[in-house]
């Protein structure tokens, strides 16, 4: 499967775009739509046209790759790009052992977003920035459409 505009849109939202690395909430060097690697550094400025490559990129990479490989159940669009959005920002190593996973691929599907929700802190810290991602999420996840 591959993510929708919905969840397109919706990972764009708490991303944003800068054109010049930054430092995210963990201390990472960031550029674009929240890519990390390890030729970002500070200074480094990318083009429009760039970051919106990188991001197609990155999306494919970091969350619909996994969500296809992990998920072992059926999904409506809406739950595979709301599981996109929240795995490219936790990352798939995370999400692996992620209570969200386990439960999903046991077939409760009512009992994913609580443990989506779970994931809602920067350094040890609830994040109201997280909290309104994972809010969105499971709206997303929730938002019916046909498997």
């Amino acid at each position: 499967m591959r993510c929708n505009q919905a969840g397109v849109n919706l990972i764009k939202s708490f991303e944003s775009c800068k054109l010049s690395a930054y430092l995210d909430g963990n201390g990472i060097p960031s550029i674009g739509w929240g890519h990390t690697g390890p030729e970002v550094h500070l200074g480094l400025v990318w083009t429009q046209d760039q970051s919106d490559s990188q991001f197609l990129l990155d999306l494919a990479q970091r969350a619909e790759a996994p969500v296809n490989n992990l998920v072992t159940v059926a999904l409506t669009s809406n739950q595979f790009s709301a599981l996109c959005c929240f795995v490219f920002n936790i990352g798939s190593g995370n999400f692996r052992g992620s209570s969200a996973l386990h439960l999903l691929n046991a077939g409760n599907y009512k009992d994913v977003p609580a443990h989506i929700m779970l994931w809602d802190e920067v350094a040890g810290h609830d994040s109201n920035g997280l909290i309104r991602r994972r809010k969105a999420e499971i709206n997303l996840w929730n938002t019916g459409d046909s498997v």
